[in-house]
């Protein structure tokens, strides 16, 4: 092994000012390489509120063990991106603006959590329980919330299109200016919502309760009502 070979092994960053300019040119730019790639291979950075509880970093997303308590963690902004969190107790968390895109959340307790503006597209809800939970402005599009507890949650301005809520609690919901556009919600109970101004366009609500919601200037389009008949006009 030649003097410069021996040198590179033992002191990487000392041979480096030691080359010519041509070779500190040629192996930083390979070591900026290396960090980029190694960077994008990742997945999400685990918090270490969540380390804390147990949960662990994959190759891709985060996982934790059903029954994890994060109660009141502060996990605001956080990627939690198809992130596995099936039973964990997410109380009171603060998850304003967190990206919980594909996100596995089945029995999940969210109750009186902080969801504002939070992405929860494609995620799994499934007998969720998000009682008063805050999801001002949260973006739920295609959300599998089928048999979710929201009774008392608001909802204000949400997007749901597409969603699933069949069999879900909204009672005392606040949905005012909800987007509730191709909605599946057989079988939910609305009674005493508040769905003033809330776009229910094509939304199916076959066998729903609409006990004492208010639907003041809600947008009917082929919208199912309860009966089963299609309105324009409202149920």
């Amino acid at each position: 092994m030649r003097s410069s070979e021996a040198e590179i092994y033992r002191s990487p960053a000392k041979w480096l000012f030691r080359m010519n300019p041509n070779g500190v040119w040629r192996i930083c730019g390979f070591a900026l390489i290396v960090a980029v790639l190694s960077s994008c291979s990742s997945g999400p950075s685990i918090p270490l509120v969540m380390a804390g509880a147990g949960c662990t970093q994959g190759p891709t997303s985060i996982s934790c063990s059903s029954g994890a308590d994060l109660n009141g963690a502060n996990l605001i902004s956080v990627d939690l991106l198809g992130a596995e969190l099936t039973g964990v107790n997410l109380r009171y968390a603060r998850l304003d603006y967190a990206n919980l895109t594909g996100a596995n959340l089945t029995d999940a307790r969210l109750n009186d959590a902080n969801l504002t503006d939070a992405n929860l597209n494609d995620t799994n809800l499934t007998n969720a329980g998000l009682v008063k939970a805050n999801l001002i402005w949260a973006s739920l599009t295609r959300a599998n919330l089928k048999g979710a507890d929201l009774s008392g949650a608001d909802l204000h301005w949400a997007f749901l299109m597409n969603a699933i809520l069949s069999g879900a609690d909204l009672s005392g919901a606040t949905l005012i200016d909800a987007d509730f556009s191709e909605t599946d919600l057989t079988g939910a109970d609305l009674t005493g919502a508040n769905l003033t101004r809330a776009d229910l366009t094509r939304a199916n609500l076959t066998g729903a309760n609409l006990d004492k919601a208010n639907l003041n200037s809600a947008v009917w389009s082929q919208s199912i009502c309860p009966d089963g008949t299609v309105t324009d006009t409202g149920c």
